[in-house]
């Protein structure tokens, strides 16, 4: 079955959201082939809620109808 994703790219940082609740955050400068989940990480809260804030402002701006779970609330 599909799951939709959205992605955000700002700076070095590229954050993943999926219908489901799964989520993925890569530092594009430290770990350019997106080996590494750093969703986890301490003190990545603050980068995350930027991100997906701005994601939702995109999907608005588009009409994305998309229900993407935020990140940090599950």
């Amino acid at each position: 079955s599909d799951v939709a994703v959205r992605t955000i790219r700002r700076g070095r940082w590229k954050l993943n959201v999926s219908a489901n609740g799964d989520c993925e955050l890569y530092d594009l400068q430290d770990d350019p082939d997106e080996m590494r989940n750093a969703t986890g990480d301490t003190g990545r809260e603050q980068t995350i809620g930027r991100l997906f804030d701005r994601l939702r402002e995109w999907q608005q701006e588009m009409d994305d109808t998309v229900a993407l779970p935020h990140p940090l609330e599950h």
